[in-house]
């Protein structure tokens, strides 16, 4: 009522809600100690969804850092939110205060990650491969901040340490699964820049997100070993599967950049030069495969390897085949067969669990 009173326009009235609110909350929290009034104690925490409401309000509107003048309720009510957490977390059931600093936590990186995508989405034309760089690296950088904070036990993490290592980071690695997918199917050319492999913005924001993921997976298998261990081997897969995405999302891209081949999906299929160089590459990450489970002696790996393998036949008979001769489909043919030689060679079949070679 207070803040209608004293602004004038609508969409104001919330950040005077929440400037009046932070500076409430110590109110609350000095008299409801004196008086021993438990009910009044607990309204300090209305802070947090006065928050939420703000937030949201705030990123339906698409400003926050441009919000001017407003975003000084935030200077009383952040700080406010931080003190009670100091103070009085530890007062709460456990479940209670996780939920106190997760929400704080998320809030805080739903904020920044709306300013993110916005200045992405700004970004002038040709650009695209710098919002997604920075995007993806923000996410893995993100991830290695938190698990240094954790391991330094800095607060607030060292209060709940499995809570900001591992759960607090499922949305952040959820989000950078979906960008490590979509992303790669841009061509990564920086408008007037030459491209270069490795040395580009979105490989190098790729690089980051990979190396953020496994972070968080080495992580979570620490604090939650059981859980991690029910699933396995997935998440491994699920690493392996992008890992292996991204390279041929690189060699897509060089091969693209330095064959002057158009970046449209029917020239790109239509390419003898990136049909031979696909299969050529899928082939040779099938013998390192196979000939690691040989000297692993592991089964599994040795049948992904070969499944990879039949992928590539496969490919050749009915894609590579089908587009006549040439000397690029002789040099397809030709480097296959040599390197089914060598795995047929180098690389047998392990023997079952509890069988002699």
């Amino acid at each position: 009522g207070a803040s209608q009173l004293v602004l004038k326009k609508d969409s104001l009235v919330l950040s005077g809600v929440l400037a009046l609110m932070a500076i409430s909350v110590w109110g609350w929290r000095i008299v409801s100690g004196r008086l021993a009034w438990w009910e009044l104690d607990v309204s300090k925490w209305l802070l947090w969804p006065t928050m939420l409401v703000m937030l949201l309000s705030q990123i339906s509107q698409h400003e926050i850092f441009a919000a001017g003048w407003q975003n000084l309720a935030w200077c009383l009510a952040l700080p406010a939110a931080g003190a009670l957490l100091w103070r009085d977390a530890e007062t709460l059931p456990p479940r209670l205060s996780r939920l106190a600093h997760l929400s704080l936590f998320w809030m805080i990186l739903l904020a920044l990650a709306a300013e993110l995508f916005w200045f992405a989405q700004d970004l002038p034309w040709g650009m695209a491969a710098w919002g997604s760089g920075l995007m993806m690296a923000a996410g893995g950088l993100l991830i290695f901040l938190v698990h240094e904070a954790v391991h330094r036990q800095l607060w607030p993490f060292r209060s709940w340490p499995a809570l900001y290592a591992s759960q607090a980071m499922i949305p952040v690695a959820a989000v950078l699964v979906v960008l490590l997918v979509l992303t790669n199917l841009q061509d990564g050319v920086v408008y007037r820049q030459t491209w270069l492999p490795l040395v580009n913005p979105l490989e190098e924001g790729a690089a980051f997100a990979l190396l953020g993921l496994i972070v968080f997976y080495r992580v979570s298998q620490r604090f939650f070993p059981v859980q991690i261990s029910v699933c396995r081997p997935w998440p491994l897969i699920a690493l392996l599967a992008l890992s292996f995405w991204w390279l041929n999302g690189i060699l897509l891209r060089a091969l693209a950049w330095y064959g002057e081949v158009p970046w449209s999906a029917e020239t790109l299929w239509h390419s003898r030069l990136i049909q031979t160089c696909f299969a050529l590459f899928w082939m040779l990450a099938a013998l390192v495969v196979m000939l690691r489970a040989t000297r692993r002696c592991s089964r599994r790996e040795w049948l992904c390897g070969s499944v990879l393998l039949g992928i590539v036949i496969v490919k050749l008979m009915l894609v590579d085949s089908a587009r006549g001769g040439g000397l690029a489909r002789a040099v397809t043919f030709i480097g296959v067969a040599i390197l089914v030689l060598i795995v047929g060679y180098f690389s047998p079949l392990p023997p079952k669990a509890g069988e002699e070679k």
